[in-house]
C-alpha cells in the first residue's frame, strides 16, 4: 500500500469514526472462534481496535491490552471508552503490517474483519514477529471469496484486485475503505508458510450478503439471513462455501 493508499485508508476511517459515544454498553465476551487460550493475564493485541469494544472485552476478562489501529480518531475513540468503563489498555496509532512494537510481546494477537485490510506479505512478517512461540493469533468474522458465486458477481460488479474497483454498479454499492478485499485462499496460503493455519466458517451469508450491498434495512438482512439459515438447514455441506471465517494460526516455530 504506497502513501496514497495509506492516506485514503486514514481518511476513510477517521471520518466513519466521528460520530461515537464512548459510554454506550458493552456487552458480552470476546469472540474467540472455537478457541479457549484464556485471557486473564495474557498479554493481547487488538488489531484495528475500532471503536473500542473489543479492547473492553478482552481486559474486562482481566488480560493485558495493547490495541492498535491506523485511524487515530478510531484509538482516541477506544481510548476514551476504556477510561469509561474504568478498564486500562495501551494504544498505538500505526499500521498493522508496522507496529514498532517488540519481539515476541504477545500471547495472543486479535482482530475482527480486519485481516483482509491487511497486505497479506507484509501481515505475515510482522505477526510471526509479534507473536510469542506458544502464541494464537485469531482473526474471526473475515469476509472471504470461498463461495465461487460471490466471488463472481463481486468482480463483475465492482473489478478485480484491489486497484481501481468502482465503487457503485448499478444498484449495487461496495461498502468499506478502497484497499480492503475478500480474502482468496491462494492469500491463506501463504501464512502457512510460517503458521499453521486453522479455518473455521462463521458466517454462511450468501443471499445475506446480496442484501448487505442493496439495502441498509435491518428487516431485510434479518429476512434475507433467515432464508440463508434455512438453506444452510437444507444443505449443511454448504458451509465450506461460506462468506465469513474465523482464521487461526499457531507459529511453527513453537
Amino acid at each position: 500500500m504506497n502513501s496514497l493508499d495509506v492516506e485514503e485508508v486514514v481518511r476513510y476511517w477517521d471520518e466513519l469514526y466521528k460520530n461515537f459515544d464512548p459510554y454506550r454498553k458493552v456487552d458480552g465476551d470476546l469472540y474467540l472462534s472455537d478457541e479457549n487460550p484464556g485471557l486473564c493475564k495474557k498479554d493481547i493485541l487488538i488489531v484495528a481496535c475500532g471503536t473500542g469494544e473489543h479492547v473492553v472485552r478482552a481486559a474486562r476478562a482481566g488480560a493485558r491490552v495493547c490495541a492498535v489501529d491506523i485511524s487515530s480518531q478510531a484509538v482516541e475513540n477506544a481510548r476514551m471508552m476504556i477510561s469509561a468503563n474504568k478498564l486500562d489498555a495501551r494504544f498505538v496509532v500505526a499500521d498493522a503490517c508496522n507496529t514498532g512494537l517488540p519481539d515476541q510481546s504477545f500471547d495472543i494477537i486479535w482482530g475482527s474483519a480486519v485481516l483482509h485490510h491487511l497486505e497479506h506479505e507484509r501481515a505475515v512478517a510482522e505477526l510471526c514477529r509479534l507473536i510469542r512461540p506458544n502464541g494464537v493469533v485469531l482473526f474471526v468474522s473475515e469476509p472471504t471469496f470461498y463461495n465461487p458465486v460471490l466471488k463472481w458477481a463481486y468482480e463483475t460488479a465492482f473489478g478485480r484486485g484491489r486497484n481501481g474497483r468502482r465503487r457503485k454498479f448499478l444498484f449495487f454499492r461496495r461498502r468499506g475503505d478502497d484497499f480492503e478485499k475478500p480474502i482468496e485462499r491462494r492469500e491463506i496460503e501463504l501464512y502457512k508458510n510460517t503458521f499453521f493455519v486453522r479455518e473455521v466458517p462463521h458466517g454462511f451469508m450468501f443471499l445475506g450478503k446480496l442484501a448487505h450491498v442493496t439495502s441498509k434495512s435491518a428487516s431485510v438482512h434479518n429476512a434475507f439471513r433467515i432464508i440463508d439459515n434455512l438453506i444452510l438447514k437444507c444443505f449443511p455441506c454448504l458451509i465450506k462455501y461460506s462468506y465469513e471465517y474465523d482464521f487461526i494460526f499457531s507459529p511453527k516455530n513453537r
